[in-house]
């Protein structure tokens, strides 16, 4: 009763669920040209899920998995029946792939039939556990996993996290998440990113969900352990008030959803603005023809550190006016860090204190 008295309370005065502002991105998230000044590693189709296998850079491009040798040299490995949307790599090197089209790609032993068909077309992340186990993340039960801002759009909360075993059916680990899109499992709990809340959770085996970080200014993908200690966490695109107040508007959005082109939806993207027809153009973007820096995008780069307790220490951007935006998954490579850029097709190598030379 006191969470419903609390609601009304909250929609009538703009609070809680229902306030549409946003964190600034200042202090340790102050923007800087990192990202974007980033040397490229290696240029590939909407490169994602990166894996530091036995000295080797593993990443999913497309229908095919992709392996970057110590040399440098980039070589397809496997190709699969349609595009992966999640993938780890194991040393052997034991692959772990899911596809759009409900297919997967396990060592011998695994297997998804457990899984609803729902779900086993929009596994979005595969994270290995520290006792052999493997951890699938499934986005949604409705949407497919090339459908995340749809997914967000509709306020969608029916995503989970799914164990796996050699020799057993899968079981789901927690449930009742909005778009996890990224883990790790540092040890006997999970680290989940909750991409359509904005936060990073802790997901314990007795189905408990902690949050650790809340109310981020954008939409958390991977993350991966620094080797110094703490996290590196990637942001995949930015919130902003018009996409929050767009949220709580439900008839506009159905009718959105059901009239207009899906490249021109008010919703956060991965990539760039490319056309005048995109929303929120004019004054509001472009001053004279140029692209404001601080303009309110609805996409960007970004990868946070975060300490060993959560808290952001440092970050890096590319900014509205850059291009290396949609920052989903990054891995630490020979040292250093490697940012994968799906909107702009690239891998980015970020140096890092004591890494390679």
């Amino acid at each position: 009763m006191i969470g419903f008295l609390k609601g009304v309370r909250d929609r009538i005065r703009g609070g809680g669920e229902y306030a549409i502002t946003v964190p600034p991105m200042d202090g340790a998230l102050r923007p800087n040209n990192d990202l974007e000044e980033a040397s490229v590693l290696v240029t590939a189709q909407a490169p994602g899920h990166l894996s530091d296998v036995d000295g080797a850079l593993w990443f999913a491009s497309g229908r095919d998995v992709m392996r970057v040798g110590p040399d440098g040299t980039c070589e397809a490995m496997r190709q699969l029946p349609s595009e992966i949307t999640a993938l780890a790599v194991r040393p052997g090197p034991e692959i772990f792939a899911a596809c759009a089209d409900g297919s997967c790609d396990l060592p011998e032993g695994y297997s998804l039939d457990a899984l609803p068909a729902a779900a086993r077309r929009c596994v979005t992340a595969i994270g290995a556990g520290p006792d052999g186990e493997v951890y699938l993340a499934v986005g949604s039960l409705e949407n497919g996993a090339g459908d995340w801002s749809k997914d967000l759009l509709e306020r969608r909360q029916t995503g989970s996290v799914w164990r796996l075993e050699r020799g057993a059916p899968a079981s789901q680990f927690v449930g009742g998440l909005a778009w996890p899109a990224g883990m790790i499992a540092p040890g006997d709990d999970l680290l989940v990113t909750e991409a359509s809340r904005g936060r990073l959770v802790r997901a314990s085996r007795n189905g408990a969900i902690t949050p650790v970080l809340s109310n981020l200014p954008g939409y958390p993908a991977g993350l991966c352990p620094d080797r110094a200690g703490g996290y590196h966490l990637c942001i995949m695109a930015p919130r902003n008030q018009l996409i929050e107040f767009i949220l709580r508007e439900r008839d506009f959005v159905e009718e959105m959803i059901a009239t207009t082109d899906r490249d021109h939806w008010i919703a956060p993207s991965l990539k760039a603005p490319e056309t005048f027809l995109e929303p929120l153009q004019g004054g509001a973007l472009k001053q004279l023809g140029i692209m404001k820096p601080w303009a309110p995008s609805r996409s960007i780069g970004l990868v946070m550190h975060l300490s060993e307790d959560f808290v952001p220490t440092r970050s890096h951007h590319s900014r509205a006016d850059g291009k290396n935006h949609g920052t989903t998954s990054c891995a630490l490579w020979r040292g250093d860090l490697v940012v994968a850029s799906q909107g702009n097709n690239r891998l980015l190598l970020l140096p890092q204190e004591g890494g390679r030379a």
